[in-house]
């Protein structure tokens, strides 16, 4: 598998689900492999084997998604971002109920 390389591309701004239904419902069709490279950062699989680069985060308050697909680079939603934000919602909530145990654990005023 061969990583595109990663440049400048469009993105697109997670405004609600409708934005992403078509991604999403192709996403449980083709069921790509996510790899974590870091929290924010996902490998995903294509259809045809290549491997993807999506970022997810927050700029100017929005939460946006980057995927170097050719979907991706034209500002349209694609499968790829759709699994990666789903792994990127479920690490999210993990870190954050880790980090609210973590801060109950070491609580300085017990």
């Amino acid at each position: 598998m061969q990583d595109k390389k990663k440049g400048p591309h469009e993105m697109f701004i997670l405004k609600n689900q409708e934005t992403i239904e078509k991604a999403i419902l192709r996403a449980r069709t083709v069921h790509p492999r996510v790899s974590v490279r870091k929290v924010g950062e996902y490998a995903v699989t294509g259809s045809k084997g290549n491997s993807y680069t999506v970022t997810c985060e927050r700029r100017n308050n929005l939460k946006v998604v980057d995927c170097n697909c050719q979907a991706g680079q034209l500002g349209r939603p694609c499968f790829h971002a759709a699994a990666a934000v789903a792994q990127h919602v479920y690490f999210a909530g993990e870190l954050a109920t880790r980090d609210n145990y973590m801060a109950d654990l070491y609580d300085p005023r017990d």
